[in-house]
């Protein structure tokens, strides 16, 4: 169930037994919820209730924005980060597990500066938008369950699987053409479900929020 529609079963049921909306407020932070996604849903509450709901501020619509874009380029920069690390270890792989089929093909230097220049300029930017994200979720300018961080969720993971599914198929189609080994292509096919597998996880287990992580680790316990 979405944090969300969590919160608000919580206070319906809440509301029935008696408790105040500033107790409701409270619970809800002691579990991990911030002030401002409280009170979302404690109005989201109401407005389901009495069918009313209060117009949007030009502000939030401004905060919007600001997530849409902070967000997409944190996504870009982290896939591209993810790429420029595929590529170095790569040419890794191919340098650890020489082929014969290495003949005449020559080492792919460009490539290799290219992710490393990537490296060297995503990195310092992936890290400064992450914590002016941070920063904005924390002071409550942001909501952790805002749509468009469930929107990244989704997009973020089906990138995943399908650049995982591609690689998969083009070391498959270079093997069956002879200009793989079986052992370099695992090689790489392993490189490269670790680091997107990886990523994937990391920024959807961020995306989701401290308390619907820490909601997700009571449950297993």
């Amino acid at each position: 169930m979405a944090k969300s529609e969590d919160g608000m079963s919580y206070i319906a049921e809440a509301k029935t037994r008696g408790l105040s909306d500033e107790t409701i407020l409270n619970l809800l932070e002691d579990a991990g919820w911030t002030r401002r996604e409280s009170a979302h849903a404690l109005a989201s509450h109401y407005a389901e209730v009495t069918g009313l709901r209060a117009p949007e501020s030009p502000r939030r619509r401004e905060s919007i924005g600001l997530d849409v874009f902070f967000n997409v380029v944190a996504s870009i920069l982290l896939i591209s980060l993810v790429t420029a690390l595929s590529i170095l270890l790569h040419g890794f792989v191919d340098d650890m597990i020489p082929s014969a089929a290495d003949a005449g093909r020559g080492y792919q230097r460009d490539e290799s500066l290219f992710a490393i220049a990537t490296a060297i300029i995503g990195g310092p930017l992936y890290l400064l938008v992450m914590v002016i994200l941070n920063r904005r979720l924390a002071a409550g300018a942001s909501l952790w369950n805002a749509p468009i961080r469930q929107w990244i969720i989704g997009l973020l993971l089906a990138a995943g699987i399908a650049t995982i599914f591609y690689s998969a198929v083009s070391l498959l189609s270079s093997l069956l053409g002879g200009t793989e080994d079986s052992l370099r292509s695992a090689g790489k096919l392993l490189v490269t479900s670790v680091l997107v597998g990886g990523a994937s996880w990391y920024y959807a287990h961020w995306l989701r929020g401290p308390s619907q992580n820490s909601v997700v680790d009571n449950a297993k316990n």
